[in-house]
């Protein structure tokens, strides 16, 4: 993957989505982010490691997925490993969302979520409601989607729009079962009233948001976090989501102020721990920034 596509990652960020362990040595980029140092694969960063085993030698029912694996077992949402573009046209025929996984083989959190979270069978009435694809972000046949999206935390889930793809849902990092399960269902959610003409305000700017963030454009994305969350409802299932992709987008583009009053704000409003975790950080990084003189 060519160093330029890390650019914007924070070192926190890149151990927190992929673990230290398994992630390829970072270094500072301009953008005060981090990028591989090397140009070269990091497939290899990490020897694969034997799973635990019990005293009879039988794999242990908690093993971690093998290194570099990315076959879950069959009994929640299967993302599938053919032509991601041909999962466009599926979808238009089916009239469903279409949901990428971004991935890479050295990617803890990654293999993680496939086995541990993906796959968990309470996901399965999911399963049929859109067309699900992984994609390996370090094939050469990736690289169309690398380049029109800004993934620089993996995993990062895509739903979008088979017809426009505009983005609906928008997830970067691990997530519970639960968490996963709300994000889905909201977007497929967002996608029917959409058809229906009967989005809400709040979810019409998410979407605007989403599709800006994913595409790099970070102060149109902070714009239209801030009206989602200014118009949504009380109990809005997607403040969460809106909340931190806000914020990250107000760090990103020095709106320290901002980014650390929104935070407070709606910090004690969040329920999903990912969220919360995630959304706390970033608050108190724009509270520091400005404690240190920036603005």
């Amino acid at each position: 993957m060519r160093r330029a596509r890390w650019a914007g990652l924070g070192f926190a960020a890149f151990v927190a989505a992929c673990g230290a362990a398994n992630a390829p040595e970072v270094v500072s980029a301009p953008s005060g982010g981090e990028v591989p140092a090397s140009s070269a694969s990091p497939r290899s960063a990490e020897p694969a490691r034997a799973a635990p085993t019990s005293p009879s030698g039988a794999v242990a029912a908690n093993a971690p997925p093998e290194a570099g694996s990315h076959d879950p077992p069959k009994t929640g949402i299967v993302f599938s490993k053919g032509d991601w573009k041909s999962s466009f046209e599926r979808a238009k025929s089916a009239k469903q969302p279409v949901v990428i996984d971004t991935w890479a083989p050295w990617c803890h959190s990654c293999l993680s979520m496939t086995h541990y979270i993906v796959s968990d069978v309470s996901l399965k009435p999911l399963a049929t409601q859109a067309q699900y694809v992984a994609v390996n972000v370090e094939e050469e046949s990736a690289e169309p989607l690398v380049d029109q999206f800004t993934l620089n935390v993996l995993p990062t889930y895509l739903v979008l729009d088979p017809v426009n793809q505009d983005v609906l849902g928008l997830w970067r990092g691990a997530a519970s079962v639960d968490e996963f399960r709300d994000f889905l269902t909201a977007s497929f959610a967002t996608m029917a009233a959409r058809k229906a003409g009967t989005v809400d305000a709040a979810s019409k700017h998410l979407v605007v948001a989403h599709t800006a963030a994913a595409r790099g454009k970070k102060a149109s994305a902070a714009n239209a976090y801030a009206k989602a969350i200014q118009a949504a409802p009380p109990a809005w299932p997607r403040l969460d989501e809106a909340a931190w992709g806000a914020l990250d987008a107000m760090t990103t583009t020095g709106r320290l102020a901002q980014c650390a009053g929104l935070g407070g704000k709606t910090l004690p409003k969040m329920k999903g721990a990912t969220a919360i975790w995630r959304t706390a950080v970033l608050t108190i990084n724009c509270a520091r920034g400005l404690g240190s003189g920036a603005r």
